[in-house]
């Protein structure tokens, strides 16, 4: 086998993985997410059905009309039993507010220790002719808009792609030398393991 290629015990090195990139290095910048709008709110009108436009969401940007109420009682506030409230739109909230955004809406009424009314409190018609007219204009209440819930999540592996199983992985070339160096017509080289080559063995 002096002329011959034989088996050693020596395994190819795999290949090192190349070192990491430096922090940002290699990454795509991702735009700053733009700043999240606050939610609509709920705009009732001043008497139930007398408006003519239907209540709905409203952008807390647009301008409405305000109406305060208090759940305890408040001087210049007219007492509304069958609602168990004190409610105003102009006495004690420094006269008639009208064209207001939601944030100033709830600020006077802040400011006169109230509160903006519950769209259902305006539903039940509770503000229902406390003054300036607004009994056929859309009132702000302190609803907000709920958000949409996320979808549940899918169970288990549904909706997911099926992925192939990964081949096995072949065993690592190993080294063929000459049985006499320099000897052979064929070059030393890494050989694949299901190769055929001559068998030497050493011991210590």
């Amino acid at each position: 086998f002096d002329d011959e290629l034989i088996w050693s015990s020596d395994q190819k090195p795999e290949r090192s993985p190349p070192p990491p990139l430096p922090p940002h290095q290699g990454q795509v910048p991702q735009p700053p997410s733009p700043p999240q709008s606050p939610p609509p709110r709920k705009v009732e009108c001043g008497r139930a059905g007398n408006c003519p436009e239907p209540t709905r969401w409203a952008e807390p940007s647009e301008r409405h009309e305000v109406r305060c109420c208090s759940d305890t009682a408040l001087d210049e506030f007219r007492r509304v039993r069958e609602c168990g409230l004190w409610v105003s739109s102009k006495n004690g909230m420094g006269g008639c507010q009208g064209e207001k955004t939601f944030a100033e809406a709830e600020a006077i009424c802040a400011s006169a220790n109230a509160r903006l009314c519950t769209a259902e409190e305006l539903v039940n018609d509770c503000s229902r002719g406390t003054g300036c007219g607004f009994d056929d204009e859309l009132i702000w209440s302190s609803d907000q808009k709920p958000e949409r819930s996320p979808p549940p999540p899918l169970p288990p592996h549904q909706g997911q792609v099926p992925q192939p199983p990964s081949p096995p992985q072949s065993p690592p070339p190993r080294k063929v030398e000459c049985g006499r160096a320099g000897n052979c017509p064929e070059p030393t080289r890494w050989a694949e393991p299901s190769e055929r080559h001559e068998v030497r063995c050493c011991s210590d």
